[in-house]
């Protein structure tokens, strides 16, 4: 058993937290978050939609200082937003607690699971103590994620570091090794090819339809080849989210003026406005008034994803304000985000939304929309309009 030590108890650093109590370690966490520490020390589950965390929480100890956090660790892992400024995936944010755990554990490893920009990485890894450790990993299924991972990768500088030893005891794993540069370029490209892959599935889908074909067997046939597999193969809008989307632009900005790279983010666009339209249409036809109540459920990108960005139901709220429509909105995450646009029309429950609606759009697939009794009122989950 190792004792570790998480900083940054967010989205990702507190179910990473549980697994390593999962797996049998001792771990010591650390927030800026003052309130959330208070949270987490009174008992408080602020990820409720990550399945099975609560059960490891209460093994987890909370410090209330980075240095005591850091006390007597025999690993500390970095887990904070790196936000995406100027193009870059910028470590300004990693920096100050890389160099604090770094002067404070005295030799041990520090490694960084926040993404990192490969035009950075090297500068941020300056030191045979700090590796880069990325994760790969969804939002209300990092638990899983992180049990059932297919590889662990670790960046290092430093030929025969030691400590890369270490990390691989901690994970209980064996793990890719490489230079910082080329773990955080793979990091990336990884991004990059899950954005494109669904631009293609929604390419394959209009070509299909232009084509008289059924658009939905054409992908089910095509995700059945085990060299092609179903992620990011469904058509639809474009991911969403606090990941994909920065770190394909991120990409972009790399790779500025390629052709393909253009062509991804057109098929975006092309497939959110398509989509919108189809939403638009299909309210036309169940309600003709001008003016109708429209209920949408779900406003984060995906069930059990803590963050509204690109989210469908967002994207359907702004269609509604700009068509005069009077949209009410429920999400069941929305009160444990810990930031968030605001939506005009939040409800508290979704009930509320289908009293005050006439028709209503299921943005965000959560079970427990399927739960509900719309009664006689027309409702259509919004990933069946497209294809």
């Amino acid at each position: 058993m190792a004792k570790v030590s998480i900083i940054g108890l967010g989205r990702i650093g507190l179910p990473l937290a549980g697994h390593f109590i999962r797996e049998g370690h001792h771990v010591v966490g650390y927030d800026t978050d003052q309130r959330l520490l208070e949270h987490l020390t009174t008992g408080k589950n602020p990820l409720p939609y990550e399945p099975g965390l609560e059960d490891y929480l209460p093994k987890l100890e909370i410090e209330s200082t980075l240095a005591r956090a850091l006390e007597g660790a025999d690993a500390c892992f970095i887990a904070v937003p790196t936000p995406l400024v100027a193009g870059k995936v910028s470590g300004y944010v990693v920096n100050g607690p890389v160099y604090q755990a770094w002067a404070m554990t005295k030799g041990k490893p520090v490694a960084i699971v926040s993404t990192l920009d490969p035009r950075e990485v090297r500068a941020i890894c300056f030191s045979r103590e700090i590796i880069y450790n990325p994760i790969f990993v969804r939002q209300g299924e990092v638990l899983h994620d992180l049990r059932f991972s297919p590889f662990l990768l670790l960046g290092t500088d430093f030929q025969d570091n030691p400590l890369v030893d270490r990390m691989m005891t901690i994970w209980g794993r064996q793990a890719i090794v490489a230079d910082t540069i080329t773990v955080a370029t793979a990091a990336l490209a990884l991004s990059a090819t899950l954005v494109a892959r669904a631009a293609w599935a929604n390419h394959l889908a209009a070509t299909a339809i232009t084509l008289g074909a059924d658009p939905r067997r054409v992908l089910d046939i095509i995700q059945a080849d085990p060299r092609i597999g179903p992620a990011f193969m469904n058509a639809g809008f474009p991911p969403g989210g606090p990941s994909l989307p920065r770190f394909f632009a991120a990409w972009c900005d790399i790779a500025p003026g390629v052709p393909y790279l253009s062509a991804i983010t057109m098929e975006g666009l092309v497939a959110r406005e398509r989509i919108l339209d189809r939403a638009r249409a299909w309210v036309q036809a169940n309600i003709p008034d001008p003016h109708p109540r429209v209920g949408i459920l779900g406003t984060t990108y995906k069930p059990g994803g803590m963050d509204t960005s690109g989210a469908v139901g967002l994207a359907l709220a702004q269609l509604g304000w700009q068509e005069g429509w009077h949209c009410t909105t429920y999400d069941p995450a929305w009160q444990h985000l810990r930031s968030a646009e605001p939506v005009p029309g939040q409800r508290d429950s979704a009930e509320q939304v289908i009293e005050q609606s006439q028709v209503i759009l299921i943005a965000t697939p959560w079970l427990q929309f399927d739960l509900l009794d719309f009664g006689d009122k027309p409702h259509v989950k919004v990933e069946e309009l497209w294809p």
